[in-house]
């Protein structure tokens, strides 16, 4: 919709601006992110990881309550015992079971002592958990990195058609203003159709900054999970960073929860060298009982404690727990080759940031010269001292230093939404 019909449908239907005006929706930096976040499919995992966790640790504490087991079992053996002895006494037999036996019980066990391995087992599943949770945020992370990129290609692309619909204006103007020259005698008709010609390249360029901007619009609002109609003017980010801010990488949480998961590790490995003991017990009924020589059905029962150690492990243990500690040291490798690099990354952005706040400076200087010069050759032009062409070369100047001043403005905000990025810090800081 063109300016032009626009002003015509807010004057015939008043009400029509409203509507207009509820559909779309200004954004800002950090509500793009946050928006961004909660859209995406993954902004609910940390609960599913939580959820998942706590059955995993109910489970392990289970290890502790008393195990029962119901069984039941019938044999026929080809052989019982028997004692083969001649007393000499008439009448006088040992009796043998019979070779049929029968047997229902349930078993008891009970740990009394793991040497610690359920307790660590626990924190190593938390350790994990938290792992988990730290990549999740370090995708989201990623996440807000390519809102950033949309959100500063689309800011540069608004300044960009602002400065073209300034720049069509004035050359509409002069276009205006030459004809009623040609008609006196004081320009030629070739000045009056290079001015045309302009303002049709300049159109030309207005629409392709139009369709570049309507499918960075659509990217955006995808990755918002919004309708496209309603993604209206974005916010330039007004901020400032302290540069003595701490880092908040959610790629370090990550790696100091996976540190924190080998360390868990290292220890439950350290578990099997310790001795475990448990409590168990039977009760049952069957033939024969705990008597063998009966051939009787009988009730019976036994409990008692058992105690493993095993003590041949340390070999395999020990390897394990090295390779463990080789994974922690590349690890911490990896985690100081990260921060170092974060600090390269910030020096980079803050000279950047530094560089075009001095390019503002003197920006807004020669913007100030290149207005003062495009009027006076336009005054020049109407007086016909000057051609056309002399014209359009002033007035380029002028358009590309309006471009060159909003293009380093977006820049600047840009650089300190990296520098944000960087640091970890998921809001603005004005």
């Amino acid at each position: 919709m063109s300016t032009k019909h626009f002003l015509i449908i807010c004057i015939l239907f008043p009400g029509f601006t409203g509507i207009f005006a509820q559909k779309l929706q200004e954004w800002d930096l950090d509500s793009c992110w946050k928006r961004a976040v909660e859209a995406h499919p993954l902004s609910g995992d940390a609960v599913l990881i939580r959820s998942s966790t706590a059955l995993k640790v109910r489970s392990l504490s289970s290890a502790f309550l008393p195990a029962v087991e119901l069984g039941a079992q019938a044999t026929y053996q080809s052989d019982v015992v028997s004692i083969d002895l001649d007393l000499g006494l008439p009448g006088v037999e040992f009796p043998a079971p019979t070779r049929d036996q029968y047997r229902v019980y349930l078993d008891l066990h009970q740990t009394i002592y793991d040497g610690g391995s359920v307790r660590l087992q626990k924190e190593l599943e938390q350790a994990r958990a938290g792992a988990e949770t730290g990549q999740t945020r370090v995708s989201l992370h990623q996440v807000r990195q390519m809102v950033s990129e949309v959100y500063f290609m689309i800011l540069l692309l608004q300044e960009q058609e602002k400065v073209l619909m300034l720049s069509d204006t004035l050359l509409q103007e002069r276009i205006r203003l030459a004809r009623s020259a040609v008609e006196n005698g004081v320009l030629t008709t070739t000045d009056f159709l290079d001015l045309q010609a302009e303002q049709y390249s300049l159109r030309q360029e207005m629409e392709e900054v139009r369709f570049n901007l309507l499918s960075a619009r659509g990217v955006l609002a995808e990755l918002l999970g919004v309708e496209e109609e309603s993604i209206g003017a974005l916010r330039l980010l007004r901020a400032e960073v302290d540069p003595e801010s701490p880092v908040r990488r959610p790629e370090l949480d990550l790696m100091d929860a996976r540190l924190e998961g080998l360390e868990k590790t290292s220890l439950l490995l350290k578990t099997r060298l310790r001795p475990k003991l448990v409590a168990f017990g039977q009760a049952g009924y069957g033939r024969p009982g705990l008597n063998m020589l009966s051939d009787e059905f009988d009730p019976y029962f036994m409990v008692g404690a058992r105690l493993s150690w095993n003590i041949f492990d340390g070999y395999r243990t020990r390897m394990e727990r090295q390779r463990v500690r080789v994974e922690a040291d590349r690890l911490t490798l990896q985690q100081e080759t990260f921060t170092e690099q974060v600090q390269r990354d910030l020096i980079r952005q803050r000279n950047e940031a530094e560089k075009y706040r001095h390019l503002l400076d003197t920006d807004r200087e020669i913007l100030a010269l290149r207005q003062e010069l495009t009027r006076s050759a336009a005054s020049r032009l109407g007086q016909g001292v000057i051609t056309s062409a002399e014209y359009l070369l002033v007035w380029h100047a002028e358009k590309t230093a309006r471009i060159r001043e909003k293009t380093h403005r977006v820049m600047l905000a840009r650089t300190i939404a990296e520098m944000l990025l960087t640091l970890g810090m998921e809001k603005e800081k004005p």
